[in-house]
């Protein structure tokens, strides 16, 4: 771990100093409360763990896509639109399709049963 520091010396790992640890064979670098808050790093070495950990830690401070920014400023327009003119209604997204469960029943087409003209069982010989 040390000479991981000393090899990256600006790296988020070496500057965070995130909590190193193993579970099974993986060896885990959290920066956080938990891995599903914080930032985690996970690898079959300390070392792998840790490039892991700075790679997640900087998709956190990459700037956003330009697809991310084009919906943003519509929101932002639409919802600054709404204050201003009174009735003015924005699109809603469109929710995602949920997943069948118990209470959903699935739709399926029916399947007509081909009609076999002709056919015997195959000859074993």
């Amino acid at each position: 771990m040390e000479l991981y520091y000393l090899a990256h010396p600006s790296s988020p790992s070496a500057v965070r100093r995130p909590r190193v640890s193993m579970r099974g064979d993986l060896w885990v670098a959290l920066l956080g409360p938990t891995v599903e808050k914080g930032v985690v790093g996970i690898g079959r070495t300390v070392e792998a763990a840790l490039r892991a950990f700075d790679a997640q830690y900087f998709n956190l401070l990459r700037p956003a896509t330009e697809a991310t920014k084009i919906r943003d400023s519509a929101y932002r327009a639409c919802n600054r639109a709404a204050q201003i003119q009174p009735g003015f209604r924005c699109i809603e997204p469109v929710p995602k399709r949920r997943r069948p469960d118990r209470e959903m029943a699935i739709k399926r087409t029916p399947v007509e049963e081909p009609e076999l003209v002709g056919a015997s069982a195959p000859r074993s010989g």
